[in-house]
């Protein structure tokens, strides 16, 4: 198949920013693009609007509706070729590239060529920086792109376009299964807990039956540095599953962090509303914005701890009382002074059964699902790839 390059069928043009300092340069009728707002292949909107006395006396340009725009230089280079199509006149900025094809190349069969060649372009052409990766120069412009009939391309971009579009409805729909699934998983729990706490009319606070003895440590000392390391990234809300467990060494750790036991209760206490809390089955080391707490256990379950630390009952207290910082965080005097109906023992192992069959039960419809949306997720590299013989 005849191909011919990019540069010989496209104008390539760069961005500009106007000034930030004059108003009147902003908030006016026209889009203004940057890497935040390319995130979907039709560019309708953009977060920053500017004027036209601002594309008269800046460097930013004005495009036509059918203009591709792919971002040239962003972090999101690390993984993510982001290419859409404006459809009205805008303008973008620096970090931004905008293709004009010629009058035989159809805009939505070029953009939809350079989606098929993302995986090539992230792994050939860009240069990688410490936090902001960017394309290599003329990289773009030297790709070869089937050389067919106008015809032909829109009625492959029209193909294509509608085979996507019924990926992406499954996509969407495999999305919300998955939340279908945790919502009713925080029933679960919720409706549990409220259930054992109001068997009971003996109230405590967090501090009478619970306590934190785990003491700071240095990760780089050898006798810390291959243990287990867990932060919050390493927590899945809700569930409190362990993600991609590493050790403090290889984590790169170099701050002090607890040293927490096997069956300790790690709860992290930055933006409590991500509920995350585990009960590790393993000692290590835990990252300094975390409690590892320990009960007295001939009063309070560990086990019923973490499910009682999940809830919305405790998580809305947590939220009233971290609210008012610049970064939510519950200290350690407002945990320990959560005020609850202490349920008997029995009463706390039967909650902990049946919420853990909910997990189960709630763990094997996630991984279904997931699987589902990864093969989903892999859908549109194929039809692309397909489309293009790439």
């Amino acid at each position: 198949m005849r191909t011919v390059k990019l540069a010989d069928c496209c104008k390539f043009f760069s961005g500009g920013t106007p000034t930030k300092g004059k108003n009147d340069y902003w908030n006016g009728e026209i889009p203004w693009f940057s890497p935040k707002d390319i995130k979907s292949f039709e560019l309708v909107a953009s977060q920053d609007r500017i004027s036209e006395i601002a594309v008269r006396e800046s460097a930013t340009r004005l495009v036509k509706p059918g203009t591709i725009l792919v971002v040239g230089r962003s972090g999101v280079l690390a993984h993510t070729l982001p290419i859409g199509i404006v459809r009205q006149p805008s303008t973008f900025n620096q970090d931004i590239k905008a293709i004009v094809p010629s009058d035989d190349y159809d805009p939505e069969y070029v953009a939809l060529y350079l989606t098929s060649r993302q995986s090539f372009v992230l792994k050939e052409g860009v240069k990688r920086g410490p936090t902001v990766h960017s394309l290599i120069s003329d990289f773009i412009e030297e790709l070869e792109i089937p050389d067919i009939p106008i015809d032909h391309q829109r009625q492959i971009a029209a193909r294509l376009k509608a085979q996507l579009a019924v990926v992406e409805t499954a996509r969407q729909a495999a999305q919300a299964q998955l939340r279908e699934i945790n919502v009713a998983l925080n029933r679960a729990i919720e409706s549990q807990i409220v259930d054992a706490i109001s068997s009971s009319e003996e109230t405590v606070k967090l501090g009478d039956v619970s306590k934190i003895t785990a003491k700071l440590v240095q990760p780089k000392q050898d006798n810390f540095a291959n243990l287990p390391h867990v932060s919050a990234e390493n927590i899945e809300s809700l569930t409190g599953r362990l993600l991609n467990i590493r050790s403090a060494k290889e984590d790169g750790m170099t701050s002090g962090k607890y040293l927490f036991d096997a069956g300790d209760i790690l709860y992290s206490k930055l933006r409590p509303y991500l509920r995350k809390v585990a009960k590790p089955d393993f000692d290590g080391l835990c990252s300094a914005d975390m409690y590892p707490i320990k009960t007295d256990e001939s009063v309070l379950s560990m086990d019923f701890l973490k499910l009682l630390l999940t809830s919305n009952f405790f998580t809305d207290y947590a939220n009233e009382k971290s609210a008012r910082s610049r970064m939510p965080k519950l200290n350690r005097e407002q945990l320990f002074d959560f005020e609850f109906s202490l349920p008997s023992l029995e009463k706390q192992s039967q909650c902990v059964a049946l919420i853990g069959s909910f997990l189960a039960l709630s763990e094997q419809a996630s991984k279904a699902a997931k699987s589902i949306l990864k093969d989903i997720n892999l859908l549109p590299k194929k039809i692309l790839a397909q489309a293009f013989e790439v």
